[in-house]
């Protein structure tokens, strides 16, 4: 393991890379936002170097604005592939050239905060993390999300899908975090081999399975809640766009699972579509009438008493509805994958890379659910036998 970057270094080199494909006009804030605060942040002479690797096709006229905008920001425009994990290799490849001792990712939909890389050179600065004492091998910023939400986000804002954004708010070192405000020791990048390219989607779960490589390698994710950027709200507000990523996150969640052993898994509850696998056989045994009762009652029933049972107020039981029917996408992709893959197993396993993980626990409101769920599906299953023993 590499020791920590000296405390008593005064210049190291920072260097941003943003992976883009289109959304000229978002892109063009985000380079004014970096100029701006890193100017002041750390002077007119800054050393910070800005990489935009952009996918965007050539024959489009969104390809021409983004290289403009770069050119006039006197960032480094670099053209990549569509996977989004080869663009942030490729952009931390030319860091290294560069000579940047870190990275920070940043998104095209976000903009820098007064303080950013002040606050992200400063955790390298921190000999070792006071949580785990262990040396400092990336650092964490918080994203805040901004603008008009939409229904669709308003249901994710009721999952815990947008709670690695803030993160390092309420940790002082985290397992992993978002690749909107998170910067790395380029050697420890090196060293735990970068971003995976080979997925079987060219985005999603790229910040787990990078935190999981930083925190096995033995280096610490460090929080600093005063690095912050803002994310547009506007590139969430869909929802085939919302469902689509909770479908994905779901099965790349498996592959991530997948690459860590054993031992370093833990059990998590039953999800209700686990309940419904289960309850198959006894509904087949009836006929599919029953059949597919059941299915509808697991599946219709359980992300409405969820909702009801966290419901701060009535205002917001359909977006609490929404936020379970995307924690139920999320676990269907996940299960769909691990039955795909031949590991069915990895769909009731989480994997443990950090201390804060060991013996977390199911929300208890969903306990309560499942309660009332089992109850009534005990309660149907006993109907129709009474109804059958009737009959007969």
């Amino acid at each position: 393991m590499n020791e920590p970057l000296s405390p008593n270094r005064e210049t190291l080199r920072i260097c941003t890379v943003t992976p883009c494909h289109g959304r000229p006009d978002l892109v063009a804030r985000l380079l004014s936002s970096l100029r701006r605060v890193a100017e002041e942040d750390l002077g007119s002479n800054s050393a910070v170097d800005i990489i935009i690797v952009d996918s965007t096709p050539d024959d489009l006229q969104a390809a021409n604005q983004i290289r403009v905008y770069c050119e006039e920001a006197g960032a480094c425009y670099e053209r990549g592939a569509v996977n989004v994990r080869t663009k942030r290799n490729l952009g931390a490849r030319l860091a290294r050239s560069r000579g940047a001792d870190i990275v920070l990712f940043i998104d095209s939909d976000c903009q820098a905060q007064p303080g950013l890389f002040r606050e992200h050179l400063a955790g390298y600065k921190v000999n070792r993390s006071p949580l785990t004492h262990r040396p400092v091998g990336a650092v964490a910023g918080v994203t805040r999300f901004v603008g008009s939400a939409s229904s669709a986000f308003r249901a994710m804002e009721q999952t815990p899908f947008l709670d690695s954004f803030s993160f390092a708010e309420h940790m002082p070192e985290v397992p992993f975090a978002p690749c909107t405000n998170f910067s790395i020791r380029l050697d420890v990048f090196e060293q735990v081999g970068g971003f995976v390219e080979n997925w079987n989607y060219r985005l999603g779960g790229d910040d787990t399975e990078l935190g999981r490589c930083i925190n096995s390698a033995g280096y610490a994710i460090l929080s600093r809640p005063q690095a912050i950027v803002l994310h547009e709200k506007s590139t969430w507000n869909r929802w085939l766009v919302v469902l689509e990523r909770v479908w994905r996150w779901g099965r790349m969640d498996i592959n991530v699972r997948r690459t860590e052993p054993v031992r370093n898994r833990q059990w998590i509850a039953p999800q209700p579509l686990t309940v419904a696998l289960l309850l198959c056989p006894i509904a087949l045994a009836w006929g599919l009438i029953p059949f597919f009762v059941l299915i509808f009652s697991t599946f219709a029933l359980t992300p409405v008493i969820t909702a009801m049972l966290r419901m701060p107020n009535r205002r917001h039981l359909l977006d609490c509805v929404g936020g379970e029917f995307l924690t139920l996408i999320f676990e269907l992709g996940a299960l769909y994958e691990s039955l795909k893959s031949g590991h069915p197993q990895l769909a009731y396993q989480e994997i443990i890379t950090h201390p804060m993980q060991v013996g977390t626990s199911w929300d208890a409101r969903r306990r309560i659910a499942w309660v009332c769920i089992l109850m009534l599906l005990a309660w149907l299953v006993l109907s129709l036998t009474i109804l059958k023993l009737a009959l007969h």
